[in-house]
């Protein structure tokens, strides 16, 4: 589909496109929904709204237990305001079908909520075709945001080069947000975006092949040793594997001074008030975690 210049803003990167559509469309005490796996398994994206919490106080994240559209609709309160999707997903690989693309949007317009939508590796799915976005289902007034990034597509990691889109006339809006975020991108940057969008389909096959191969020899190395499962990913350049075992008690001596893979883990000190001890983040740094993360 076409989108039309006047409902692109250019960004310094996928994070200041997230940034900015958050900016645009929260208010102070507005709820942002993650689902699970996907608000967890990438900080970041949950990072975005503490920074505008602690800059603007506005917005809070709320995670639903997962993808399905019942969680989702189980996780909205009056308080809501968006619903944040990432597919293709980083780092799980999951991609969101069209069919639950539709009934998301559909419950989005039933409670006028906003989506923003993370489609970063939208070419990066194998068997090269493209992921489904939700601007195939969406017009041009729907409370539709959809971020991108020239960094995974097209290899451009550091170059800090991406975009937003929007609905109709919401320019001057982001006018505003980039100005006083950015202001733009370097000239020369947009050149080589150019050169990308005009030169680079062969280079995104090329490099999506490569990763299949990789994918392949990742995923049959992890099935050949006992206790280790592996779900081969639709999408990007992750693969996620569990592994069988005993769990280690939670304040057992060798887990008191992990890092849990959501945040910090609350565990006694062992050392004095104020100070870090055995690698274990100081009590002031614990709270601080357990203020932000909301436990």
């Amino acid at each position: 589909m076409e989108v039309p210049a006047s409902r692109f803003t250019l960004t310094a990167g996928g994070m200041n496109a997230i940034m900015q559509g958050l900016q645009a469309v929260l208010s102070p005490g507005d709820e942002v929904i993650f689902p699970a796996p996907t608000g967890r398994t990438w900080p970041r994206r949950c990072a975005c709204w503490g920074a505008a919490r602690c800059r603007w106080r506005c917005g809070r994240p709320r995670r639903a237990a997962s993808t399905a559209l019942e969680d989702i609709a189980a996780a909205i309160t009056p308080r809501t305001r968006v619903i944040a999707i990432n597919s293709p997903s980083n780092p799980t690989g999951w991609v969101m079908p069209r069919a639950e693309m539709e009934a998301v949007r559909d419950l989005a317009r039933k409670h006028g909520l906003w989506i923003l939508s993370d489609e970063v590796y939208n070419h990066f799915t194998y068997g090269n075709a493209i992921a489904p976005s939700f601007l195939e289902i969406c017009d041009g007034t729907d409370r539709l945001l959809v971020s991108n990034t020239f960094s995974k597509n097209w290899a451009m990691t550091g170059w800090r080069a991406g975009w937003l889109i929007f609905p109709e006339g919401m320019a001057a809006v982001f006018d505003n947000l980039g100005q006083y975020n950015t202001t733009s991108i370097p000239t020369f940057i947009q050149y080589a975006c150019i050169a990308a969008l005009e030169q680079g389909d062969d280079f995104i096959r090329t490099m999506v092949g490569r990763c299949q191969e990789s994918r392949r020899i990742i995923c049959e190395g992890l099935a050949a040793i006992p206790g280790i499962r592996a779900e081969a990913p639709e999408g990007s350049f992750y693969v996620m594997f569990s592994v069988e075992g005993r769990r280690t008690p939670r304040h057992s001596p060798s887990a008191s001074c992990a890092k849990p893979r959501w945040g910090w883990r609350r565990a006694p000190p062992s050392g004095p008030p104020g100070r870090a001890s055995s690698g274990c983040a100081s009590p002031s740094t614990r709270r601080w975690h357990a203020r932000r993360c909301g436990g």
